[in-house]
């Protein structure tokens, strides 16, 4: 009777070492692989809209913007091979931003990183309400012409 319980406890710890998995690494049979062309967008601050080409070894793919001034719109993503279109807004601030697009297909996931560049910095910065009118003797050089200017000093 021994023998028979050291057999069966023996059998079920050998079931359970088979149950346990490798890693996981994404590079056993049957892992879905996405690949994606261009693998970054660099937009310029006036924005425009991009095509990145996807193929995936799964049969059904998305995707999707991380970014508000990012839009996306998949085609064909039914297929393994696809496009999406990604519409880059107009960047108001003087700083670049960035944001990216994912695309998934089963749990596999590649992202697309989209850099924007900063607008241009204005010429001059007048407070609502306010309009410069004088501004042509500023613009050439770092000092002001004397013959253009004249002044008077009185006597005390």
């Amino acid at each position: 009777m021994k023998k028979l319980m050291f057999h069966t406890l023996l059998l079920s710890f050998a079931v359970a070492l088979c149950g346990c998995g490798g890693g996981g690494n994404g590079d056993e049979p049957g892992a879905i692989v996405i690949t994606a062309s261009p693998e970054s967008i660099d937009a310029p601050a006036d924005g425009g809209t991009f095509f990145v080409s996807v193929k995936t070894t799964g049969k059904e793919w998305g995707a999707y913007a991380n970014g508000d001034f990012i839009n996306v719109t998949s085609e064909n993503a039914a297929s393994a091979t696809g496009t999406i279109t990604v519409k880059v807004a107009a960047n108001p601030s003087v700083e670049a931003r960035s944001g990216s697009v994912t695309v998934m297909s089963g749990a596999a996931r590649k992202t697309i990183a989209v850099n924007q560049a900063a607008a241009e910095k204005p010429a001059y910065n007048a407070p609502d309400g306010y309009t410069l009118v004088w501004q042509d003797e500023f613009d050439s050089g770092n000092e002001l012409n004397a013959q253009d200017w004249t002044h008077e000093v009185q006597k005390s």
